[in-house]
């Protein structure tokens, strides 16, 4: 979703009156009413901002979730939204925020398996060796360790509860993954981003588990590379590939002649960015 910035008027029913400034917001793709006022908070609070360009330029969700935790804090237990806002003029205190409100709106949700284990550092390590190439660090910024995605939704309407339900339907009595790589391959993006190809055994099982998960949710409502006949199991070490730098990391990625190997065992459900866990369970033991 991108946020453009207009100055048409809106036409609201009692909308706070720190909302009612010159700068308002036009969602390019409004779901909720809330989330409407929320970025008309954020314009007409920081109409100035850096981040936020009177010129009809967008920003993005990563973005304006930032924008959102500079601007305001938290006010757990608020109940409608705008009683969270105290605004006078007598009063030079920063407006209070209830951030919590638009965490859902403002980030994706992902179910994931993750090596959450010793074995994660044969990945991590790559993650250096390509990080070699990008921009900017992508993979260690995350504060995550290696892992699969099996889905990420952006709809407001999969709510937490329904997609960890659905990955624990997928993983209902299975094992830890344990997972060989033996290869290095790319999406050509832009930007161009690497990661590791699991082994047929772990490709076949981690098929099946996101098969599991698009039969439970319509795949209509993740994002087009997880579904059906368009996601591929990879275990990502760089999303920031530099343009100067894409030849080199192919010829790295070619180069790869090893194998390493990765227990992949606790299943989870986060929102980001950034990464923050909703739930988390642990994979039962496997064969050794």
């Amino acid at each position: 979703m991108k946020w453009r910035p207009t100055a048409a008027p809106v036409a609201a029913t009692n909308p706070p009156q720190c909302a009612l400034q010159a700068c308002t917001v036009t969602l390019c793709s409004c779901r909720n009413a809330s989330l409407f006022w929320i970025i008309s908070w954020l314009v007409s609070s920081s109409p100035d901002h850096g981040m936020i360009r009177a010129d009809g330029g967008c920003f993005d969700e990563e973005n304006a979730l930032r924008l959102v935790l500079k601007c305001g804090h938290d006010s757990p237990g608020v109940r409608h939204p705008w009683s969270a806002i105290r605004h006078s003029a007598q009063d030079e205190r920063p407006l209070a925020f209830p951030t919590h409100l638009v965490v859902r709106y403002l980030m994706a949700l992902a179910i994931n398996i993750r090596a959450d284990n010793t074995s994660a550092s044969e990945i991590e390590r790559l993650w250096d060796h390509v990080a070699a190439f990008e921009d900017e660090r992508s993979m260690r910024a995350l504060g995550y360790r290696s892992h699969f995605t099996f889905a990420i939704y952006d709809s407001s309407e999969i709510e937490e509860k329904i997609a960890w339900e659905a990955m624990l339907r997928a993983v209902k009595g299975e094992a830890q993954l344990r997972i060989e790589f033996r290869r290095i391959r790319w999406f050509v993006g832009p930007p161009l981003v690497l990661w590791a190809e699991p082994a047929v055994d772990g490709t076949l099982t981690t098929c099946r588990w996101h098969a599991s998960i698009s039969a439970a949710i319509d795949p209509a409502h993740c994002r087009s590379h997880y579904r059906p006949g368009a996601w591929t199991p990879h275990c990502t070490l760089g999303t920031r590939i530099a343009d100067a730098m894409s030849n080199d990391a192919i010829a790295f990625a070619r180069s790869f002649d090893r194998s390493i190997t990765v227990l992949f065992d606790v299943v989870d459900c986060v929102v980001f960015p950034p990464v923050r866990e909703v739930a988390e369970r642990g994979c039962r033991r496997g064969v050794p």
